[in-house]
């Protein structure tokens, strides 16, 4: 029997698809706006995956830090704000988080308040309007897309994603979008949904998995802890390379039977992993993503 996150997998190609044709010129000029200024991203749970995401692209395309932040933690910050920009991310725009956020940001004067949302109509969108602020809509196929807002994260990313390609100084335009809805139609295929479930057939609900990941894939690295959580898969423990290295190395000695190690790495942290592997158990399930 086909699972419902499989189901919801099947039409992300679809949501892929229309995020992509949608136009990004707003936010684009969204994002060069603020380009000079600090930037706040907030989310929790699946929009903290976005939240990180932005703050990738800032940090790619201006050389920028984008402070990424819970509802929570944004909320009872006290730092002066009023030289930054506030992003919040967020699928429905109407739960009790978000709310505080924008309130909290509209209260301590936010230099300017961005909220990208699937859904314009919810009431933080409302707040956030009505404050002078600007609220970016992400279109998806499947409006109802779960507790881990599977389509609202990729029409998010994927609008992102085109938005930093018109003001990245030397777009791509539409073979970006090409080459991006060919790889998402290639990696949500049939075959490779079951090569991955093959990778990962020996993990089991009483396993810890240990994450361990370049820097630089920290968005794709909170999406896999904030999955592996919130479906209720197994317990995750999510470092970069060299921390765990520092100490964190001791629960794979003491619980190898039980430990599964997934890794993410990029050019500059294949070596670095490589002598870490050949310092682990040889009996450690590792699977390796190199990116």
């Amino acid at each position: 029997m086909r699972g419902r996150f499989s189901e919801k997998l099947d039409r992300i190609a679809e949501t892929a698809s229309l995020a992509a044709a949608s136009d990004a010129k707003v936010l684009a000029k969204a994002l060069e706006g603020g380009s000079a200024r600090p930037a706040i991203a907030v989310g929790s749970g699946g929009s903290a995956i976005a939240a990180e995401y932005f703050a990738r692209c800032r940090e790619t395309l201006f050389s920028v830090r984008t402070f990424v932040e819970t509802p929570m933690e944004f909320v009872l910050g006290a730092s002066r704000i009023t030289s930054s920009d506030v992003w919040l991310f967020s699928a429905g725009s109407d739960n009790a988080d978000v709310l505080a956020a924008v309130e909290s940001a509209i209260r301590r004067r936010a230099s300017a308040i961005h909220l990208v949302t699937r859904n314009p109509e919810g009431l933080a969108a409302m707040k956030v309007s009505a404050a002078g602020g600007n609220v970016h809509a992400v279109p998806v196929v499947d409006v109802k897309d779960g507790y881990l807002a599977t389509h609202s994260l990729v029409g998010t990313t994927t609008a992102l994603l085109a938005a930093s390609d018109l003001v990245s100084g030397e777009p791509v335009g539409a073979n970006l979008t090409a080459s991006y809805l060919t790889g998402v139609q290639e990696r949500l295929s049939a075959t490779a949904r079951e090569r991955a479930r093959k990778q990962f057939q020996s993990l089991k609900p009483s396993d810890t998995m240990l994450l361990l990941t370049d820097p630089q894939a920290k968005p794709i690295a909170t999406l896999i802890d904030t999955s592996l959580w919130e479906s209720g898969i197994c317990p995750v423990q999510t470092t970069d390379f060299r921390n765990f290295a520092h100490g964190r190395h001791a629960w794979v000695h003491q619980h190898v039977q039980s430990t599964i190690v997934l890794t993410l790495t990029s050019q500059d942290s294949r070596e670095v992993w490589q002598a870490l592997k050949g310092n682990l158990p040889v009996e450690l399930r590792k699977i390796e993503i190199d990116l």
